[in-house]
C-alpha cells in the first residue's frame, strides 16, 4: 500500500494515520539529550530541539538516506555532524532502516 499524508503532525503507515503526540516527541528529545550527554557533546540549552521544531521537521517526513516516507514507528532525527549535538541546524529526518 502506498503511504500518504493526510494531516499535520501525522506520520504514515500504509493507510492508517497515527498521530505523533507532543509527549512522544518530547520523549524523543530527552533521549537525544541523554545521547549527547553520554557522548560528552557540549549541550547549549538555548539550542536544544523543541517540540515545535521537530513537528516542523516532520511535516516533510522523507528519509534523507533512502528518500522514502518514514512511518510513525521508525522516524528518527539523524545528526549531520556526529561530533555536534542534536540541534535544529544539525539534524534531518531519517528512518531506522
Amino acid at each position: 500500500m502506498e503511504m500518504t499524508k493526510t494531516g499535520k503532525d501525522t506520520l504514515w503507515q500504509d493507510d492508517v494515520d497515527v498521530e505523533i503526540t507532543e509527549n512522544d516527541i518530547h520523549k524523543r528529545i530527552i533521549s537525544y539529550k541523554k545521547q549527547d550527554e553520554k557522548a560528552g557533546r557540549e549541550i547549549k540549552e538555548d539550542e536544544m530541539l523543541t517540540v515545535e521544531q521537530v513537528q516542523s521537521l516532520l511535516e516533510n517526513p522523507v528519509c534523507h538516506i533512502c528518500h522514502r516516507l518514514v512511518s510513525w514507528a521508525n522516524w528518527s532525527l539523524d545528526r549531520k555532524e556526529n561530533t555536534k549535538t542534536h540541534t535544529l541546524s544539525n539534524v534531518r529526518v531519517a528512518s531506522h532502516y
